[in-house]
């Protein structure tokens, strides 16, 4: 997924952005929280491409093991104890960064059970019969109208004004 994380970050925050709504955290930075937690884990490009120089793909660093953002997301709840308005955000952090997880399993692979197993799960494999540009491959693939269409319902959930009321 190159386009849809951020776009899904806040399809997923938005929705739940009412169920949180208590703790004290505002609607605008619980939903942000849950879209920088799902760009997140490519902050492991800056080290793939800078420091590892392209050896092995970014999805095998500790950003992309959905056992860190399992992990963060189970000491979230433990901050929300405490401190319910920073807990919360970090909770939309955490589940962002595992929503991220979800999507690169479509397409890029995703050690699910790493640390135990170095097994990469991953929904379709793309071909390797395209020469050229990547990007120009991921351009006409169809999983790239599935980021479309991911980042279109986005939008249109931003165009829908949010309820700030409670019943």
């Amino acid at each position: 997924m190159f386009i849809a994380h951020a776009p899904a970050g806040y399809i997923t925050s938005r929705l739940l952005a009412p169920a949180f709504a208590r703790t004290g955290a505002s609607y605008r930075s619980f939903v942000l929280c849950g879209m920088l937690g799902a760009v997140a884990p490519d902050i492991d490009l800056l080290w793939f491409v800078f420091v590892d120089h392209r050896q092995h793909s970014h999805h095998s660093y500790f950003t992309h093991l959905p056992v860190t953002w399992l992990l963060a997301m189970a000491l979230s709840l433990l901050w929300m104890r405490r401190r319910p308005a920073t807990g919360v955000l970090a909770f939309s952090f955490s589940l962002g960064g595992f929503g991220h997880m979800i999507l690169d399993t479509v397409m890029g692979g995703i050690r699910w059970l790493a640390p135990l197993s170095d097994q990469t799960y991953v929904f379709f494999t793309p071909t390797s019969d395209f020469v050229g540009m990547w990007w120009f491959y991921f351009l006409f693939h169809w999983s790239f109208k599935l980021e479309l269409a991911i980042t279109l319902a986005a939008l249109l959930f931003w165009l829908k004004p949010h309820r700030t009321s409670q019943r």
